[in-house]
């Protein structure tokens, strides 16, 4: 039996084939692996009607993935990539942020591609390519309506290498808005509730025809979704922090249902509120969690494709 202390543990191979490069349609055709034990069964995600009950709560993640990612233009002709991971929707100028680029000179301006206008200042913070550097905008525009003018969402790695690999389009204009959930409404996300991504506006009537509770929460998956574990053992990974505001968990055991999460950002929020001595409730500031590996939970419903 492995053991679940060592990051070896959670190895597998993936074969290239059986990552999607591109979304089932209608949302919720995509398959679905239900795990009962020792039991599983192949199916739907549509027939997730069936697997709960009237009475059961199935609780969301409502973040906004934003156009993080953006690229611009040096005096020399070079183009750097850059990733925004901040919270883009705060009146600022600077922001924490990685980028791919050679050695740049601190505060180098540089224009976005695809509109000059728009200047930046990238500074770096170590010689590590995972330490997080900064951008800074020029001007008096909110920074959040310059990507959404110039900026892409930042798809998987995994996802942007396959659609490479068989000659397609790295982005397509469709991304925006395939990948974001139907009950997307704010916050600031680099990457999607994945898990979410199969819900479609019928489905979640259908749900609630039959009794079954939604309740949201906001939860910004951050930069630290795309990074692998640098530590051997789970419990010595440096965790990244991610913040979850506005949420409904403190209602939740008053409900007196059965609580159902539907991606691992809203399992997050579940531990994070257990050992919390916050008043989750009443909380309207944003709170930061640290989640080990070792500590997440098992799901129940898999989802196997985008």
């Amino acid at each position: 039996m492995s053991d679940l202390n060592l990051k070896s543990s959670y190895e597998f191979d993936l074969p290239a084939e059986q990552i999607a490069r591109h979304p089932r349609e209608p949302r919720d055709s995509a398959r679905l692996m239900v795990v009962d034990g020792m039991h599983r069964e192949d199916k739907v995600f549509r027939d997730i009607v069936d697997l709960v009950s009237e009475g059961d709560c199935i609780v969301v993640n409502d973040v906004r993935v934003r156009k993080a990612r953006f690229f611009v233009r040096r005096a020399t002709g070079g183009i750097v990539e850059v990733l925004l991971t901040d919270d883009m929707t705060l009146p600022k100028r600077r922001f924490s942020c990685l980028y791919r680029a050679g050695h740049l000179a601190p505060g180098e301006t540089l224009c976005a591609v695809g509109d000059p206008s728009v200047k930046v200042h990238l500074y770096r913070n170590g010689e590590s390519r995972e330490a997080l550097c900064e951008v800074e905008f020029e001007g008096e525009e909110p920074v959040i309506e310059i990507l959404d003018r110039i900026g892409q969402l930042p798809l998987p790695p995994y996802i942007v290498k396959q659609r490479k690999t068989h000659g397609d389009a790295e982005y397509e204009a469709t991304d925006a808005q395939t990948y974001q959930t139907v009950y997307a409404q704010g916050g600031s996300a680099v990457a999607a509730p994945t898990a979410g991504l199969h819900f479609t506006p019928e489905l979640i009537a259908e749900l609630k025809s039959r009794g079954v509770g939604f309740e949201h929460l906001r939860l910004d998956v951050g930069v630290g979704t795309f990074r692998r574990p640098s530590a051997s053992t789970p419990t010595s990974c440096i965790p990244n922090t991610t913040a979850f505001r506005n949420n409904s968990l403190g209602r939740l055991p008053k409900l007196g249902r059965v609580v159902g999460a539907s991606s691992p950002s809203e399992r997050r929020s579940f531990e994070a509120s257990k050992i919390s001595t916050i008043d989750l409730a009443n909380s309207a500031q944003a709170n930061t969690i640290r989640i080990y590996l070792s500590n997440l939970v098992e799901n129940s419903v898999l989802s196997t494709e985008w």
